[in-house]
């Protein structure tokens, strides 16, 4: 039987995600996150935080928020992004394309001398790490 997941509520994932909660209601409005509503109350799974967490982190390194958004929608799905984490890889997203690269750590030298376009990299493992620290404590329902 599977483990029920952890939801975790809009404040709780704006300060452990530093995006605000405007920012929230943007994404879950034209549904780049997908949330669970419970009693008027938007609810957030682990993967969804992690997606907005990644959004805030490029966002931070001058990617829009639709732009990052748009990326990071081409990680569809459940397993991929956190396949993504398992796997340790590295995200690359380029400025002017939005195409989405993962790449483990062995191959990020050939990233960097491939390069067409300037791009920004992102260690959604570390990212996630991060993350779990903030949650902890801070599950709404299980």
């Amino acid at each position: 039987m599977p483990k029920p997941e952890l939801l975790y509520g809009t404040k709780a994932v704006s300060r452990a995600t530093g995006a605000s909660l405007r920012q929230l209601q943007w994404q879950a409005e034209r549904g780049v996150i997908l949330t669970t509503v419970i009693d008027h109350k938007r609810l957030y799974r682990f993967r969804d935080a992690l997606y907005v967490r990644l959004i805030v982190v490029l966002d931070s390194k001058h990617l829009t928020l639709r732009r990052a958004a748009r990326a990071l929608s081409q990680l569809k799905g459940d397993l991929d992004l956190m396949r993504c984490v398992d796997a340790r890889a590295i995200l690359f997203v380029g400025y002017s394309s939005s195409k989405i690269r993962l790449v483990s750590r062995a191959g990020v030298l050939d990233v960097l001398l491939e390069a067409k376009e300037p791009f920004v990299a992102v260690n959604p493992f570390l990212e996630s790490r991060q993350l779990v620290k903030a949650l902890k404590g801070k599950e709404v329902l299980q």
